[in-house]
């Protein structure tokens, strides 16, 4: 190994004066210690027999189309931090992958925890909040547009109170400006240890992470050094997990079940279980249930069908929210099928569409006053219509702006039943 010539107390000049003098020494070493670490992993191979193929090196085609090895692995830690060590995670890894960097690896306490009662965890199942549903479909506006009426939906049902997003970064960004002020966004693999979080009244989580098989098998194999048995479809040439019954448990010791993903290689699954349901774990503790109490209630909403480690309080299946949450959030909604149409069109395309969603009932929302009016005309009808009025303080002057006509004075003003 060629030596350098670094020296304590260097200045930058001179540094950067033998980086340039010594760039051939620069690029002998770098190749001396690629080689290092090729020799050092064939010796680990040779060491452990239960090795039949490795998981780090690979025999790749070079650029020049000669045959090249190629390595993937973890660096180990270094002998001056090699001390006594205490791991405290919620979301611990399995015994398996700690003892990649922690051979000798203990568990020494396995902690569980009730959540207090004025906490309530719902699980919706069925959801359009799939990757393929929320951000790879060829248009996934109408997915993403249901959701957001859900968001709101809760936001309505709890008086408007403070919440926590929490989806895939793609969705979040198209949530950007089209919730209220009050309604936090998070995207997984960006939340651990955030605390502030810990007073909102919701928190709902939106899908979950979860990368193919293939990437599994490649992290299993680098973290292991052996490669791990692979998913091989016998159906098409997509490949993916196999599916396997699972039960969402219940806190009165029921279940519900469910299909859900499951890698064949008991190393994959731990992997899996880490980046999906592990991080799903540490969504949930954004809110800090834990340290609820029935002055300070929390609802949880799980909206996948992921099982995880926990108890729920409910099991529910999706329903489409209704397309008058759309409106709402901007302080009114209208109940004539006409009016629907001509000030939303974009929402209900016909009056087919508008009689639908009042047949599938107007929702019934806190701090909305219901006013009757009528537009000018022979044979008009009283029409009724409800508004925030923190929103829309004048609603004779929004009704006269967007349908159009003068209208003679409001009939009746009251609040909401």
């Amino acid at each position: 190994m060629p030596k350098l010539g670094l020296c304590p107390g260097m200045s930058k000049t001179e540094y950067n004066l033998l980086m340039k003098n010594k760039s051939k020494v620069i690029q002998k070493i770098i190749f001396s210690r690629h080689i290092i670490t090729i020799l050092e992993e064939l010796r680990h191979m040779v060491h452990h027999p239960e090795i039949k193929i490795s998981g780090r090196l690979q025999l790749e085609q070079g650029d020049q189309q000669q045959r090249v090895i190629t390595w993937r692995g973890v660096a180990t830690i270094k002998s001056q931090f090699q001390v006594p060590t205490l791991l405290l995670d919620a979301t611990l890894p399995d015994l398996k992958i700690l003892r990649v960097l922690h051979p000798e690896a203990k568990i020494v306490a396995d902690i569980h925890v009730d959540m207090p009662t004025g906490v309530k965890i719902r699980q919706i199942l069925d959801t359009p909040t799939s990757s393929n549903k929320l951000i790879n479909a060829k248009d996934p506006r109408k997915h993403r547009e249901a959701v957001r009426r859900y968001i709101l939906r809760r936001w309505f049902e709890t008086n408007r109170q403070s919440m926590l997003v929490i989806c895939q970064m793609e969705m979040q960004q198209w949530l950007e400006g089209k919730l209220p002020e009050n309604i936090s966004l998070g995207h997984y693999n960006a939340i651990a240890g955030l605390d502030e979080f810990r007073d909102v009244r919701v928190l709902i989580l939106i899908g979950r992470t979860q990368p193919g098989p293939q990437s599994i098998e490649t992290l299993s194999a680098t973290l292991s050094g052996s490669m791990p048995s692979i998913v091989i479809s016998q159906q098409s040439s997509f490949n993916w997990f196999r599916r396997v019954r699972r039960g969402v448990r219940m806190k009165d010791g029921t279940g519900v079940a469910v299909l859900g993903d499951k890698h064949p290689d008991e190393f994959c699954e731990s992997v899996r279980q880490q980046i999906t349901e592990s991080e799903l774990i540490q969504a949930i503790g954004r809110a800090r249930g834990v340290n609820r109490n029935d002055e300070t209630p929390l609802d949880i909403d799980l909206m996948f069908d992921t099982v995880l480690p926990a108890s729920v309080d409910e099991v529910a299946y999706w329903e489409k929210p209704s397309l008058f949450y759309a409106t709402a959030i901007d302080g009114v909604v209208l109940e004539s099928p006409t009016d629907l149409i001509k000030v939303w069109p974009t929402i209900w395309a016909n009056e087919k569409a508008a009689y639908r969603s009042i047949k599938d009932g107007i929702p019934k929302l806190p701090g909305f006053i219901q006013v009757e009016y009528q537009l000018e005309g022979p044979k008009m009808k009283t029409r009724v219509g409800r508004f925030d009025l923190t929103l829309i303080p004048n609603p004779r002057r929004w009704l006269e702006e967007h349908l159009g006509r003068h209208l003679p004075p409001l009939r009746k003003m009251s609040e909401c039943s």
